[in-house]
């Protein structure tokens, strides 16, 4: 039998618990004696009771109580085979407590009162201890044993009409005390106790099913109610549904939910029976309740712990008790937190945040210009907004700060008060703790009051200037300890700060699209763009295969021409021979049998040519509509992937004032004194660059404060302004960020480095390390040269890690510092992680894309010229456009392989590329187009190697590494520059790359020769006749022609003549690979001037070496 079975409760029993909570103390104090002492069933006398123990309606229908019977005698058979495999000590099951609970529930629907009362009483008296998780000792079992024993005899009594029950009152009493023990406990524990983890998941799932649905109709037949307050039948269905509903929320372990239904069915039964006014405050009392049962199954949903409500449970309370402490029309109209509407709050947040932002701009721009009396307002109404949106989600303590700032606002407008140094630090302050207020309501915690802070503004407003003085520093200081002690080390905050963001959000309903989501819909569109790609690729090479067919059968119907005129010829040659057997005048020899299967199987095939040539162009049209599906598809999703982009940009201005609040808090904590200027912070970064940046530059911002900014004292002796400059400037650089954190402060201390670092064993006394490489040693892990160790640093865990951060994502950080004059630290990021447009190009064996906002241009150089600047011992310097570029090899520079230059005459591209003031001329072995790209995120190891930003995949599924164009520029311009000369010079493999053509009207077998040719390092063109060779070879001259004979348009021996009459291409060696070996044809072919003549199939390694013993090489290809 189903669990559902269970919503018919015996109501009696839980509509009499308050009488029995309010009854004399003498049950309190006999409360021991219960508990200790197990009461003994009772079997004399029996006949006394008979009376009070009404099991069932006299008239109750004999199917429904067999039906019960049997039903109750499988959930007793569950218990007793419990009880029967106890021998000592053991743990209660689940299985015991749902087959009590289910019997319960059926006893209520088969109207069997006093069977349901026991059986809930026992559910109870086992549950109490499943959830503790206490074994029952044996007394305890003999207990269940007797409660089973007494329902069986009342099953007896309702089946067979047994006059007699025997007394259990005894017993009754026994576990009706046990569950005031536990509503007790469980009103105790319910706040704080989270889900319990050994719930079976499927039951909770179950469970949140059904309850869902119950609140529906909760819902609904409450407005049913609402009009009919007194009808008993839209009471049962109340009642039933809570019942259900509080059983399951039990037995899954949500018992905040289970006293919130008890209290309900309760007070449904007394607005029924008229004990209970039924008015408009009950039922919105109710109606609430309601509400709070629907976010408490939501909670359970999202994993989270599901606390019972005590002002909601006392409220009911005292409508159903009015004569109980506490006034309903007081608790209906206090502030209840936990009864927040979460849309609301959730609206506030966002909406406070972007307050608190631009108030923090506004805020910025007074105390720049502080007569300025429009940016007063300007504030006054942002502070009011946000007042109002506080107070009216439930967030006082934001509503109090924000009112009192505002009232100040109000003083200096009516010029009551004067803006001060000493004032616009305190609004500072202000707008620091209304920021962290606002993320403490965000991350779910109690919101912290602002007293110290209403009282400074009270104080500011009084005049009383010393106290001020003292009260900023106290409140600044104290501010900022407090703000640290959560702290544990820059590090954490690197590595979990992303993940503590998404925990934020994801169990919260969003008004906007969720960042993972958006970064999801961005992956998708980048996924779509490959599968177009990929798909455009097919119908490439679908097409090319389309016009080879129709090739085929232009020759196809070119030899069925010849065929019929051949055979038309014989056959009047045979007509002619054997005239004289044949009478002319009755017979024409096309007519003959012998002659006319001839001539239909010719016709025959004709049709079929026909046919096959329909079908092309039909597959052509389809080609050709798929290409401009293709086109259209390709435009749509540009534009969908640049909406979405455009959607992943933020402004930097968004995180400038937490920046600043960084600034103030160290400075307040070190008892230093500096500002934050910005420039550029209207630029605009990937939002998932932007937040994992900022912990970083958090971190060089404190740093800066710590090492970088003197005291006042100090600045003063050295002719400095008393308050430090910290500048943060956003620009772009082609493909690239840069983020440069500039303070004028005393600079890196280049001596301190350089004994740590030799007393760490990281180098020598003698070592000649110059001041740009010895400061690269903080960016090592432990590094630090602090004395001691304090919230802000001397952890020797910061830059190494700021340096991984960035590393990780695709940039570089740069330190250049002076003494006595500051420091400079400079970020370069991708512009994006998502889509980039890129160049193609071939490097050795491999393939590599180069983002083309890091190209200048593409020039081809001579063999001639990249041989020079290759052999020079003197710096390769390439001008254009007037500008100096370093030639460098790209495969020497990748460390994949070393220079291929073409043939004598040839010219090869280089691809100028430029990174800041460096520029590089890279000299790439081919280029294969650009192309839109999807970048896709390397691992670690992948991107901890200088030059490679990412990876993307291509049409056909190749992976393709992205080139970081940056670090191979400040690579090859670096001291490394002058390594990688030495290795061009000292590799003897610099060699030409030979062009092959290969002509031959066969598909096959130009793809399995050029496939040949390109293993062994040639560069391959293909012809498929011997015009369309004639054609190319007019364009660009082959080292070497492999020449098929039998060709439609012009032949081999065709082809050859040309060449060797033609000034240009007479010197170019021809092998000719054909299946007629014959003597005659080898003869024809040596005549013309053919160097070398092979036969099909031939052998590859034959082939390769004659080739190469032509051109006269040796130890080509790879």
């Amino acid at each position: 039998t189903e669990e559902p079975q269970a919503e018919t409760e015996e109501p009696q029993a839980e509509t009499e618990e308050p009488q029995a909570e309010t009854e004399e103390p003498q049950a309190e104090t006999e409360e021991p004696q219960v508990e200790a002492e197990e009461p003994q069933v009772e079997t004399e006398e029996p006949q006394a009771e008979t009376e009070e123990h009404s099991i069932g309606k006299e008239d109750l229908d004999p199917v429904l109580c067999d039906i019960f019977s049997k039903e109750a005698d499988e959930h007793l058979n569950v218990v007793e085979e419990f009880i029967l495999a106890v021998e000592e000590e053991t743990y209660a099951t689940q299985d015991i407590v749902r087959a009590l609970h289910t019997l319960t529930g059926s006893a209520r629907m088969a109207e069997a009162s006093d069977i349901a009362e026991m059986g809930h009483l026992l559910d109870i008296f086992v549950r109490g201890f499943v959830e503790r998780q206490i074994p029952l000792k044996i007394d305890e079992v003999e207990t269940l044993t007797s409660g089973v024993d007494v329902i069986r005899e009342q099953i007896k009594f309702l089946t067979e009409k047994t006059p007699q029950v025997r007394d259990y009152n005894d017993l009754k009493e026994y576990l009706q005390q046990a569950e005031r023990d536990y509503d007790a406990r469980v009103q105790e524990d319910s706040g704080i106790r989270p889900v319990s983890e050994d719930i079976d998941s499927e039951l909770i799932e179950i469970f949140i099913e059904e309850a869902d649905d119950i609140i529906s109709f909760l819902e609904t037949t409450m407005q049913s109610w609402e009009a009919d307050p007194l009808s008993e039948t839209i009471v049962a269905e109340l009642h039933r549904s809570l019942h259900t509903l509080k059983g399951g929320s039990r037995l899954a372990g949500f018992s905040g939910i289970g006293d919130l239904c008890h209290i309900l069915e309760t007070a449904s039964e007394k607005i029924a029976s008229g004990h209970v006014k039924a008015n408009e405050e009950c039922f919105d009392l109710i109606n609430n309740s309601f509400d709070r049962l629907a976010d408490m199954v939501e909670q359970a949903r999202n994993g989270l712990s599901v606390p019972a409500s005590e002002e909601l449970l006392k409220s009911i309370e005292n409508l159903i008790y009015p004569d109980t402490q506490g006034d309903i029309e007081n608790l209906l109209s206090s502030d209840i937190t936990e009864e927040q509407d979460s849309e609301l709050v959730e609206v506030f947040l966002e909406e406070g945040d972007e307050i608190i932002t631009a108030g923090n701009e506004v805020l910025q721009k007074w105390i720049d210009d502080p007569d300025n009396s429009e940016l007063i307002v300007e504030l006054q109404r942002a502070l009011h907004t946000l007042k109002g949106g506080a107070r009216m989600a439930g967030f006082w303590p934001i509503g109090d700060l924000g009112h009192a700032f505002e009232t100040l606002l109000v003083d200096v407008l009516e010029g009551r008060l004067a803006a001060s140094t000493d004032m616009f630090d305190v609004l500072e302050t202000v707008q620091d703790r209304l920021h962290d207020m606002l993320q403490q309501a965000g991350r779910g915690e109690k919101v912290s009051d602002g007293k110290d802070l209403i009282a400074l503004i009270e104080t500011l407003r009084s005049g009383d200037k010393t106290q001020i003085a003292e009260k900023i520093v106290e409140t600044a200081v104290a501010e900022t300890i407090e703000k640290k002690k959560p702290q544990v080390n820059d590090q954490e905050t690197l590595q979990h700060k992303e993940g503590e963001s998404h925990e934020a959000v994801v169990h919260h309903e969003m008004v906007r699209v969720r960042a993972d989501l958006l970064d999801d819909l961005v992956n998708y569109a980048g996924e779509v763009s490959i599968y177009r790609a990929r798909t455009e690729q097919q119908v490439s090479e679908f097409r090319t295969n389309l016009e080879e067919m129709d090739q085929t059968v232009a020759r196809l119907r070119e030899q069925l021409r010849k065929m019929e005129i051949e055979t038309e010829a014989q056959i009047l040659f045979r007509y002619e021979r054997d005239n004289d057997s044949i009478d002319k005048e009755d017979f024409d020899p096309l007519e003959l049998d012998r002659f006319s299967q001839i001539q239909q199987l010719s016709r025959s095939l004709g049709e079929s040519l026909n046919d096959l040539h329909s079908i092309g162009g039909f597959l052509d049209q389809l080609a050709r509509d798929s290409e401009t599906l293709l086109l259209q598809q390709s435009r749509v999703n540009t534009e969908l992937q640049e909406g979405l982009m455009k959607t992943r940009m933020v402004p930097f201005s968004n995180m400038v004032p937490r920046m600043r609040r960084v600034v103030r808090q160290t400075c307040a904590e070190l008892g230093k004194k500096a500002q934050l200027k910005v420039i550029g912070a209207q630029g605009e970064m990937d939002r998932n660059v932007l937040e994992r940046v900022i912990a970083p530059l958090e971190h060089m911002l404190r740093n800066s404060v710590a090492h970088g900014i003197e005291s006042p004292k100090d600045r003063a002796a050295c002719l400095k302004e008393e308050s430090g400059t910290i500048t943060i400037s956003l620009s772009r650089e082609g493909p690239d960020i840069v983020i440069r954190v500039v303070d004028d402060g005393a600079g890196i201390n280049h001596e301190a480095i350089r004994h740590k670092a030799i007393s760490l064993g990281w180098m020598t006394e003698d070592s000649t390390l110059s001041d740009t490489e010895i400061v690269q040693f903080i960016l090592e892990t432990g590094f630090s040269t602090a004395s001691s160790v304090t919230q802000i640093s001397g952890r020797g865990v910061g830059m190494d890690v700021v340096n991984n951060e960035i590393k990780q994502l695709g940039g570089t950080l740069g330190i250049v510092s002076e003494k006595g004059q500051g420091t400079e630290f400079t970020i370069r990021l991708p512009f994006t992680l998502a889509l980039n447009h890129a160049l193609l190009v071939n490097v050795s064996d491999d393939t590599f894309a180069i983002p083309l906002s890091a190209i200048d241009g593409i020039v081809r150089m001579k063999h001639e010229q990249l041989e020079d600047f290759f052999n020079s011992q003197d710096e390769a310097i390439y001008e254009y456009a007037g500008q100096r570029y370093n030639v460098v090899n790209a495969a020497v520079l990748l460390g994949v392989g070393s220079p291929i230059l073409p043939g004598n005459g040839k010219r090869t591209p280089v691809v100028l590329v430029q990174s800041g003031d460096h520029k590089l001329a890279l000299h790439v072995d081919g280029l294969l187009g650009s192309r839109e790209i999807v970048v896709k995120a390397v691992g670690p190891q992948i991107s901890s190697v200088p030059g490679i930003m990412g990876a993307t995949i291509l049409g056909n599924g190749k992976v393709v590494l992205i080139l970081d164009i940056g670090a191979l520029v400040r690579t090859a311009v670096s001291s490394q520059l002058e390594e990688i000369q030495k290795e061009i010079a000292r590799n003897k493999r610099v060699v030409s790359r030979f062009m092959a053509m290969v002509v031959d009207d066969s598909i096959t077998v130009r793809k399995v020769t050029s496939r040949l040719l390109e293993r062994n390092g040639f560069e391959v063109v293909t012809a498929k006749d011997g015009v369309d060779a004639v054609t190319q070879m007019q364009e660009q001259k082959p080292d070497i022609v492999l020449l098929d004979v039998e060709m439609p348009r012009m032949d081999g021996f065709e082809v050859a003549t040309h060449m060797k009459n033609d000034l240009n291409l007479k010197d170019v060696p021809i092998i000719m690979i054909t299946s007629r070996t014959g003597d005659k044809h080898r003869e024809r072919a040596s005549r013309i001037g053919v160097d070398h003549y092979m036969g099909k199939p031939y052998q590859e390694n034959d082939l390769i070496n004659r080739i190469l013993k032509l051109l006269g090489i040796s130890g080509y290809g790879r």
